[in-house]
C-alpha cells in the first residue's frame, strides 16, 4: 500500500504543483485587468479643454527693449519682455529724487534756486534765488521733468551733498527690494559725454518701485497724470508744467506717470492706471525711442485692457 502510494505521490504533487501555478497565473492576470479597466473608468467622461487661444497682450510688436505689465493688487505678471535686462532709465530717476528728499526732510522745507541748478539741461522757467515749498517743487519736477528742480532738490536737504543724496537714494532702493537698480545722480541725465548713464535699472524694479510708493506714499504722484499743472514758488509766481507725458489724456483712468529721455536711454516711460475697477496696473517701457515709448504705451495699455475685459482692441 505505501509503496504504491510513494509511487503515485511524485505525480499528483507535480499536478497539484501545476495546478497551484495555473491559479496563481491567472489571479496575477485578473488583477492587471482590473487594474487596467478602473483607470479607464477613471478618466474624465468629457473631453480635455482646448487649448487657450494667444491672449491679445501676447502678441504685442514693441520698439522697446524691455516691458512690463505689473497687476499691483493682486502681485502678478500680466505681460513681459525682458522684465529683468539692466537698461538707462534716464528721468524716471526723478520718482526716486523726489521719494529720497521727502524722506529726508518735511514737505515744507524751503528751496532756493542756485545759479548751478539752472546749468542742467533743459529750461523749465525756474529763476535764480526763486523759493519753493518741498512739495511744490516736487510736482514741477515730476510733471515737467525738471533737470533745474532735480537739482535744486538734492542740494536743498541740508547738510548733505549731492554725494550723500546719492547715496540715500540707492539705499531706499535696497531697502525696496531694487536689486538692479543704481542710481548716479539726481536727474538721471548721462554723463561723461553722454558715456555712461546716470542711472540703471529693470522693467521688474521700476514696476516694483512705482508698486511700493503707490502704497506707500501715493501723494508724491500728484499731478503726473494731469495734462499740465499750474504750481507757485513762495513769492506767488506762477509756473505751468506741462506733462512730458504727451500722451497722458489718452490713457484711461490714470493715476501716476513718469517719461525719460536721455541718448544712452531712448525712451522711457513708467505709468499706473486703473484698467477696471478694483484693478491697479503699473506698465513699464525701457529703450524704445523718444517716440515709440508712447506708441509702445499705448498698446500695452489697450491689449491689458482687452485682456481684463475680454474686448477686443
Amino acid at each position: 500500500m505505501f509503496g504504491d502510494l510513494k509511487d503515485l505521490w511524485p505525480d499528483e504533487f507535480r499536478e497539484f504543483i501545476r495546478i497551484a501555478c495555473l491559479i496563481i497565473l491567472a489571479i496575477f492576470i485578473l488583477s492587471l485587468l482590473w487594474g487596467t479597466v478602473r483607470s479607464l473608468v477613471s478618466l474624465p467622461l468629457t473631453a480635455p479643454s482646448p487649448l487657450p487661444q494667444t491672449s491679445p497682450i501676447a502678441a504685442i510688436n514693441l520698439e522697446a527693449k524691455a516691458a512690463l505689465v505689473y497687476d499691483i493688487i493682486n502681485g502678478r505678471v500680466i505681460f513681459a519682455k525682458n522684465k529683468d535686462d539692466i537698461l538707462p532709465i534716464a528721468s524716471i530717476t526723478k520718482i526716486m529724487t523726489a521719494y529720497t528728499a521727502l524722506t529726508m526732510v518735511p514737505k515744507d522745507t524751503i528751496i532756493t534756486i542756485r545759479h548751478d541748478d539752472i546749468l542742467e539741461v533743459g529750461e523749465t522757467g525756474l529763476i535764480v534765488n526763486e523759493q519753493w515749498r518741498l512739495s511744490d517743487l516736487v510736482k514741477l519736477m515730476l510733471v515737467s521733468s525738471s533737470n533745474d528742480a532735480a537739482s535744486a532738490i538734492a542740494a536743498g536737504v541740508e547738510n548733505v551733498t549731492q554725494l550723500n543724496f546719492v547715496l540715500a537714494m540707492n539705499n531706499l532702493a535696497s531697502q525696496m527690494g531694487l536689486s538692479n537698480t543704481r542710481f548716479r545722480n539726481p536727474t538721471g541725465l548721462d554723463e561723461y559725454s553722454n558715456v555712461i548713464s546716470g542711472s540703471f535699472s529693470t522693467a521688474g524694479d521700476i514696476a516694483k518701485m512705482f508698486a511700493y510708493l503707490f502704497q506707500h506714499q501715493p501723494a508724491l504722484f500728484t499731478g503726473t497724470n494731469e495734462s499740465f499743472i499750474e504750481t507757485y514758488s513762495l513769492a506767488g509766481s506762477k509756473h505751468v508744467a506741462y506733462n512730458t507725458n504727451s500722451f497722458s489724456n489718452q490713457i484711461p483712468s490714470l493715476v501716476a506717470s513718469k517719461t525719460g529721455t536721455t541718448d544712452l536711454a531712448g525712451g522711457s516711460l513708467a505709468i499706473i492706471f486703473k484698467p477696471v475697477p478694483n484693478e491697479t496696473v503699473a506698465v513699464v517701457v525701457l529703450g524704445s525711442t523718444p517716440a515709440g515709448r508712447f506708441t509702445d504705451m499705448l498698446k500695452l495699455v489697450r491689449a491689458t485692457i482687452s485682456q481684463l475685459t475680454g474686448s477686443k482692441i
